[in-house]
């Protein structure tokens, strides 16, 4: 077991041969669906179309059959590219591979993919900016389908390479999927930076996925809470990791005492000569990638902030409380071109593109202090009300888990004003039911209006975010 390391070298290569397998000469504006594995191959044919200036709708390798096909009659994609390991799970759920047989021939292979191609062509032309349709994660429900331009795309990766101080030296882990924007900005930015590109395969609890990233003098990882719990269960910060020089973080709030371990591990490399920093990041599918970043081992005293906004953006609290916190509105030249639902709405008259607007409003709620950091508070749709009383679910999760220091994970009971908080069974003991009962009551949540329900595991999306619509 290895991986692929990337470059700007390599990406040319692998489009020259791709030119060779497809002999296409220019033609209209095309979109592809990429099914896309983290490979070089995905990378790549990721590459060639942006180049190309395509559409390119990345899915991830890991979504269900049936949701792949769905997305496939909404939106008629002149060009499917998947691998033969999800042809064959296609085949097993014939409504995807009915759907293939009917509307696309099969064309020619890149290595493991396969790529279809509609049979009848479309008239009416895409949008020209057009350069991407991503999922968002759609961890407090169904995600939506945001549309992304070649603007968007560069202004963000440019932004992110001068807040987080990438250049032609680094090498960094790729160990989220491409498929999520958090990951595919690790590849735009450094592909931007002339950097390289370290793609493990198989997982993180296989020894072989570390080796490889060690092997090749990795200088940065990337992850969402989850993966850093990961990193501290297997102990892999216990390696040397000469050359590390970036941890980021994004996807979530990281719980205080996982920040502390780190900036702890940090301060004692930098004992021993080895310069770390710890980044910590916001942003949405709707922005591209990033809104903002700071390094928090240079700002420990603002442990529960995001940072400021990156280079080119800025951040607007509106309906204001009277603690400062509001609505959190983002503008910047990143902020993506809209939603879509089907392919029509991707043509090049279509209304959306006439709605273009560069402030978003994130649906977010928090705060801005007298420098301009940020400080996030809850979701809009993350909040409850308890006799009259409005609760935000992501502050109660942070409550509890700094005052007995365990995860909980609270969510509101559909159509009732209660409250579930869900426990890991080997956190139990950890926890006074008491003392957590007397906490609420002083919180205004009578007991009749929350439940506590133990349970084996958290439940994560495939980018490791907590899939906050399976707890029931």
């Amino acid at each position: 077991m290895s991986g692929s390391v990337i470059n700007k070298t390599v990406i040319r290569r692998e489009i020259t041969h791709i030119n060779r397998i497809y002999s296409e000469t220019a033609s209209r504006k095309k979109l592809i669906l990429l099914v896309s594995d983290n490979s070089l191959e995905a990378v790549s044919l990721y590459c060639y179309h942006i180049k190309k200036r395509n559409t390119v709708f990345l899915v991830g390798n890991a979504k269900r059959v049936s949701d792949i096909a769905a997305l496939i009659d909404r939106f008629m994609p002149d060009e499917i590219f998947m691998d033969r390991e999800k042809i064959r799970d296609a085949k097993l759920e014939s409504a995807l591979y009915t759907e293939i047989e009917e509307d696309y021939q099969t064309c020619s292979s890149y290595y493991q993919y396969v790529k279809f191609q509609r049979i009848q062509e479309f008239q009416n032309g895409l949008y020209d900016d057009l350069a991407l349709l991503m999922v968002t994660s759609g961890s407090i429900g169904n995600g939506k389908i945001v549309a992304l331009s070649y603007d968007n795309l560069r202004s963000n990766a440019q932004a992110i390479i001068e807040s987080l101080e990438i250049d032609e030296n680094d090498r960094a882990g790729v160990m989220l999927p491409i498929s999520y924007v958090y990951g595919l900005s690790v590849v735009n930015s450094h592909l931007l930076a002339d950097a390289e590109l370290l793609l493990p395969q198989g997982n993180m609890f296989q020894r072989e996925y570390w080796d490889f990233l060690e092997e090749h003098r990795v200088t940065s990882f990337c992850g969402v809470p989850y993966t850093y719990e990961i990193l501290d269960c297997l102990r892999i910060l216990s390696k040397p990791w000469k050359e590390l020089r970036l941890l980021t973080q994004a996807g979530g709030a990281m719980s205080c005492e996982m920040k502390q371990k780190l900036l702890e591990w940090i301060y004692d490399r930098r004992q021993r000569g080895i310069k770390t920093h710890l980044a910590i990041m916001y942003g949405q599918t709707e922005a591209t990638a990033r809104m903002s970043t700071f390094f928090l081992d240079q700002h420990p005293e603002k442990m529960n902030s995001v940072g400021r906004a990156i280079s080119g953006g800025f951040f607007q609290i509106k309906n204001g409380d009277h603690t400062g916190a509001g609505d959190i509105y983002y503008h910047g030249a990143n902020v993506c071109l809209g939603y879509v639902e089907e392919r029509a709405e991707l043509e090049e008259d279509a209304v959306v593109w006439r709605q273009k607007s560069n402030l978003l409003d994130t649906g977010d709620v928090g705060k801005l202090d007298e420098e301009g950091y940020l400080y996030i508070t809850g979701r809009k749709k993350r909040f409850i009300k308890c006799n009259g009383v409005r609760i935000s679910l992501d502050e109660l999760e942070r409550g509890i888990e700094n005052k007995w220091a365990i995860p909980v994970v609270c969510v509101s009971k559909a159509l009732d004003e209660q409250i579930l908080l869900f426990i890991r069974t080997k956190d139990f003991r950890n926890i006074d039911i008491m003392e957590l009962t007397e906490y609420l009551r002083q919180l205004g949540i009578r007991r009749e209006q929350y439940q506590i329900r133990k349970i084996q595991a958290f439940h994560y999306c495939d980018n490791g975010k907590l899939d906050y619509a399976s707890f029931k």
